[in-house]
């Protein structure tokens, strides 16, 4: 793979990768904290915190298949 690929690719995963920590970091500020302190969430504020955290491993899942993809075979 050229130099200026391998950046590119190295790049988009760096991207995706802080996307998915964004995801991840909101649903522990807000999903996560609000299920602890508020017992009776209701259903749909429930499903919207897991649906973040579902969000953000679809991320990292997309980073690790790009990287597999594209990592020169030595």
């Amino acid at each position: 793979m050229s130099k200026y690929k391998k950046d590119s690719v190295d790049w988009w995963i760096k991207l995706i990768l802080r996307l998915g920590d964004v995801c991840l970091i909101y649903f522990l500020l807000t999903g996560f904290w609000r299920l602890l302190s508020e017992p009776g969430l209701d259903r749909n504020e429930l499903y919207a915190g897991f649906n973040t955290l579902w969000l953000s491993s679809c991320f990292y899942m997309s980073a690790g298949l790009i990287w597999i993809c594209t990592k020169d075979s030595e």
